[in-house]
């Protein structure tokens, strides 16, 4: 956090050309070249760094150096008020600083007293530098900063909301002003958060009063079943999966319909846990005690998905309140897992969408566990120059013809050839531009980078000469139990449940050697059972497959049956 100011600088000088002359020394964060009223240079210029304590080093290296011809002086630069800088023209202090143009104080009425509002930081900074500049002054209850989604960095300004008044007064008073990696950090008291207007439009006011209430009830975590998923979902996800209509899949003549939604489900949750390791989440973070689980502030989990959403179209819709990271959906497309850059942005997206309808069906979110992912998100480098006239262009409509993307490609400057390349005749969404010269291909990686053609992002980038592919991750082989049991105690068993229907859906998994349902002497059974299988690794195999499953609308619990199974084992028991 250095600051320096370079005086007697070349009336031509550029800021790439001050920043390229003093980032030997390290990280140059902010250039403030001084000009007059007319806009031309007066050669003096602040230049800011991000390491600290370096101004007596830079002083020593730069001050009487050259730059074009001209002896620049290098001096440590003074903080604002300080009373030995003396004004460059001939009005006092107190007359310059009254004359200095301000913006207008906001209203104290619609100021949060323990809200600060920060501006002027630099595109490199971190949450964690934020709180680490702002905790010794108190307990900080929320750290918000903006993230440009387009440029895939911060956007320049931070909240920092702290839990007492006097924090946040104290923290004002000693780092407005003050140099923050080798800025000069501005602070001001920040607006009340405002409060999000959720009430739909054109509906009755009831359907307002009960559209409020849900999203209210979206916030409570003991409505959240991570892995729970609607009997309509699962219904037309099987239909899909073995192109039936739902209606054809759900024949209420049909006396199994239970235990075949029950199985259904089961395969639909199994494709669930496989795309989940594929995909680097950690399954394991969804399992166990849902009210005491730690919940993430970035990732939500959104389910009740109609079967034909696809990630792109879960993208628009969560796209429209922030930065986004990774967005995953199964094979099945019945749940999505969507990661939001900024911590600000998730919370509005889950006060907004919350029982939004989607092609017709509500949308049920829920924060998902702490460390879902394996691995924090990596921001993709922003590539601004390339050494090379040709560019990779992928996420291509299958529609889009060559020369609509000729087109589109030369508001950048003039395209020498269009590639879009193909297989047996059809377009595999990814193509090259070759541009007449470097500078036109640096414009477009910088302009036309996201940019929209028939409907879709277009992603730009240099293109290489060698396709990387990446390694294959070691496939982890499952630990067995220690234990040979091949009993599984069935619990919450819905009263309707019968016992064949108990032995219908197990079949599914191997032979088996008995169930049997406890039942009252008052008749109907104890909400429990037991299975029995032949072989241990059938047994092993039907708990880790229904171990999320409903029967009847009700979560199947399932145990290895501590009873001993065999008639001598209860005797020797006995006789013990």
């Amino acid at each position: 956090m250095s600051r320096i100011i370079v005086k007697n600088l070349p009336k031509s000088i550029s800021e790439d050309q001050i920043r390229n002359h003093f980032e030997v020394k390290g990280e140059v964060t902010d250039i403030k070249l001084l000009k007059n009223k007319d806009g031309k240079p007066r050669g003096v210029a602040f230049v800011g760094f991000s390491e600290k304590n370096l101004e007596e080093e830079l002083v020593k290296y730069f001050d009487k150096n050259y730059l074009k011809t001209s002896k620049i002086q290098v001096e440590v630069a003074k903080p604002q008020g300080d009373p030995s800088i003396k004004p460059w023209n001939s009005k006092t202090p107190e007359d310059s600083k009254n004359s200095r143009t301000t913006s207008a104080p906001p209203d104290p009425e619609d100021c949060d007293p323990s809200r600060l509002f920060l501006r002027n930081l630099p595109y490199t900074v971190t949450r964690e530098d934020i709180e680490e500049l702002f905790l010794p002054f108190g307990a900080i209850e929320e750290i918000s900063l903006p993230f440009d989604s387009q440029k895939h960095r911060p956007k320049g300004f931070a909240y920092v909301k702290f839990q007492a008044t006097e924090s946040a007064v104290e923290a004002f008073e000693k780092l407005d002003r003050s140099v923050f990696k080798g800025r000069l950090l501005h602070i001001i008291q920040a607006k009340k958060r405002p409060t999000p207007i959720i009430e739909p439009k054109g509906t009755s006011s009831y359907k307002k009063a009960l559209s409020i209430r849900l999203k209210e009830l979206a916030k409570d975590p003991s409505n959240w079943n991570t892995l729970f998923l609607n009997q309509d979902t699962v219904a037309a996800a099987a239909a899909s999966k073995q192109h039936l209509s739902k209606g054809e899949f759900v024949d209420t003549e049909n006396e199994d319909l239970a235990v075949k939604m029950a199985m259904a489900e089961t395969q639909v949750l199994e494709e669930v846990r496989k795309w989940m390791t594929a995909q680097g989440i950690n399954a394991s973070a969804f399992q166990g005690d849902r009210s005491s689980a730690l919940r993430s502030n970035s990732v939500l989990i959104a389910k009740n998905l109609p079967p034909k959403v696809s990630v792109s179209d879960v993208q628009e819709v969560f796209g429209r309140y922030g930065g986004l990271g990774r967005v995953c959906m199964p094979p099945s497309h019945t749940i999505a897992i969507v990661e939001y850059l900024e911590e600000g942005h998730a919370k509005n997206a889950m006060d907004r969408l919350a029982y939004a309808q989607i092609r017709g069906a509500p949308l049920y979110l829920e924060w998902a566990p702490l460390n879902t992912f394996e691995k924090s998100y990596e921001l993709p480098e922003v590539q601004t120059k390339t050494q090379t006239s040709t560019l990779f262009v992928k996420n291509l409509n299958f529609e889009t013809q060559e020369e609509a993307l000729k087109v589109h490609m030369e508001q950048a400057g003039s395209v020498k050839a269009v590639k879009i390349v193909k297989n047996k005749g059809m377009p595999c969404g990814y193509g090259f531009v070759d541009y007449q010269t470097e500078k036109a291909a640096s414009k477009a990686l910088r302009n036309l980078n996201n940019s929209i053609l028939d409907g879709h992002a277009l992603k730009v980038s240099e293109a290489k000469t060698a396709v990387i592919t990446p390694s294959k991750r070691p496939r982890e082989e499952p630990q067995e139990d220690s234990d040979n049991r091949t009993k599984i105690t069935v619990k919450n068993l819905a009263f309707e449940a019968t016992k064949e229907e108990l032995w219908d859906l197990f079949y599914n998994f191997g032979e088996i050697k008995s169930v049997r349902i406890p039942q009252k002497y008052s008749g109907g059974h104890r909400g429990f059972g037991f299975v029995d299988f032949v072989s241990r690794e059938d047994a092993l195999k039907a708990k880790e497959s229904l171990q999320n499953t409903h029967l009847y609308g009700r979560k199947l619990v399932l145990e290895w049956s501590q009873e001993e199974s065999t008639f001598s084992a209860l005797k020797n028991k006995v006789q013990t």
